[in-house]
């Protein structure tokens, strides 16, 4: 009797943990919701360069993909070393369209562009205002 108990306690905690992990996978994570700092290093790099300030994020990340952003102000010196800690490279032809085309609500003057160079099935980008104190990182995952 004592062995079925330890078994069926085993079988239950599986089966729990089973439960838990899928509900996890499959329910939106709101990042309005979630620290800004720790949504920065995951998305856009790790550690924080110093120099990034009033950190905000927003979008939904669900199993079947991710729109994602995150704005912030940053001194102009640090924009160089955000670029190589984040992996990005200059905007190309071959880049996807809307990356060339998007239009930030919030802000109308010009902005450069530099994309994740590795980023798989994702679509990274992110803008620095033409004075480098302002960015914005955009990502879609399909």
């Amino acid at each position: 009797m004592k062995n079925w108990l330890i078994a069926f306690f085993v079988a239950a905690a599986i089966v729990g943990t089973g439960y838990l992990f899928l509900k996890r996978l499959i329910t939106p994570r709101d990042l309005a919701t979630e620290d800004p700092r720790q949504v920065f290093e995951r998305f856009v790099c790790s550690p924080i360069p110093d120099g990034v300030s009033d950190i905000r994020s927003s979008g939904i990340v669900a199993f079947g993909g991710a729109d994602v952003a995150v704005d912030f102000l940053l001194q102009p010196q640090t924009m160089d070393g955000l670029i190589v800690a984040g992996g990005f490279r200059p905007l190309i032809e071959s880049d996807p369209d809307w990356m060339a085309e998007f239009e930030l609500p919030d802000f109308s003057g010009p902005v450069s562009r530099f994309v994740r160079a590795d980023s798989g099935t994702s679509q990274e980008v992110v803008f620095f205002s033409e004075d480098g104190r302002r960015a914005w990182y955009r990502e879609l995952q399909f």
